[in-house]
């Protein structure tokens, strides 16, 4: 006994029970390793600043770089006066956190890449221009 098949409304069927994807699952992808490397790379730097003395340093770069919150954003002077700082050691310490971050973000974007030509994209892509590899070396000078 033949049973005929009907390929077309059997696919029809499965696609009507398929769970709704969003169409780029790539793009969730990557921007979930995006996530991913960015708390990676805020979580090695407050222990970075924490292994050197300096949680100040830390607490300004969150305090000032990490917020959700852009209509709250406070000014330098507004983060000195409320850490007991002077609105050039807010810039200084500002600076260093950030030359770090950008650092441990590149350490580790060599580390995951597969090739040069991957890290400058990967780098070009996140950071906004390509990178020398001198630069993905973390220094301990960089936070001063």
């Amino acid at each position: 006994m033949l049973v005929p098949l009907d390929f077309a409304s059997a696919e029809d069927d499965v696609r009507a029970r398929e769970p709704s994807v969003p169409a780029d699952v790539d793009d969730l992808f990557y921007q979930e390793w995006v996530r991913a490397l960015m708390a990676y790379a805020v979580a090695a730097l407050k222990a970075h600043a924490g292994a050197m003395g300096k949680p100040e340093m830390f607490e300004v770069f969150a305090r000032y770089d990490l917020r959700e919150d852009e209509a709250g954003q406070p000014t330098y002077a507004e983060l000195a006066r409320v850490l007991n700082l002077t609105p050039s050691t807010v810039t200084n310490h500002l600076a260093a956190m950030r030359r770090q971050f950008r650092g441990i973000v590149l350490e580790r974007l060599r580390e995951l890449t597969s090739s040069d030509d991957e890290f400058e994209a990967e780098a070009a892509r996140l950071l906004g221009g390509a990178r020398d590899r001198k630069s993905t070396r973390l220094n301990s000078s960089h936070v001063a």
